[in-house]
């Protein structure tokens, strides 16, 4: 194959470099204007255009700047807040005269939410980190999962081992480290040790060979 010809457009779509040639046209052009036949009135329009773009572009930074500031004030003031309302509340629990209604009058009283166990099912996402196969999931309010196995073409998944971790990281060695190999899993959640819900799907990974 030869060398195929792009032309690139020299008017830049990025703002940083269109900034940039900008700058440097504005600078330079003054002195090619005798060159080209021109007068400084009739470049005067594209340079106004040019210094307007330039004002915008210094009041755009600003603003981001600006709001960059407040979200950072607004997240560090909200864990200030929470923390100060976490601690009054256990304030005012000590005395004799806390009620859940009054609780419930300051917007100080936890929500109840109930999950039916038997219909949850973890969904697992399979990754390789440094060819260590890692599987990940929402451990939501369960104490984690139960995980098994199946290696290459074995008939059967193993045993299963308890995960309370929302990676895990299988770091079992290679049947044979000089062959690639496939990893599959599913898991179920569990809650004070016991198994409970639906099974996860199936995930599957494939390693290749480490020698």
């Amino acid at each position: 194959m030869g060398l195929i010809k792009v032309i690139l457009d020299y008017i830049k779509k990025d703002a940083k470099s269109f900034q940039e040639r900008s700058d440097n046209f504005k600078a330079k052009i003054d002195s090619y204007l005798e060159t080209f036949g021109l007068t400084a009135e009739q470049v005067s329009p594209l340079i106004s255009v040019l210094d307007e773009i330039t004002a915008a572009n210094i009041e755009k930074a600003e603003i981001n700047r600006a709001r960059m500031a407040a979200t950072l004030k607004c997240t560090n003031l909200h864990r200030t807040g929470e923390k100060l309302v976490r601690e009054f509340r256990r304030l005012i629990m000590l005395s004799p005269n806390c009620t859940d209604d009054s609780l419930e009058d300051l917007g100080l009283k936890p929500g109840v939410r109930y999950i039916d166990t038997d219909k949850q099912a973890p969904t697992l996402k399979e990754n390789q980190v440094a060819g260590v196969p890692q599987i990940r999931y929402d451990k939501s309010s369960f104490d984690g999962i139960r995980i098994f196995c199946r290696v290459g073409d074995q008939e059967n998944f193993d045993k299963g081992q308890i995960v309370t971790q929302t990676k895990y990281n299988d770091i079992r060695p290679r049947v044979d480290p000089s062959k690639p190999e496939t990893r599959e899993y599913y898991a179920y959640y569990i809650l004070k040790d016991q198994i409970v819900g639906k099974r996860s799907n199936i995930v599957k990974i494939e390693l290749g060979p480490v020698v």
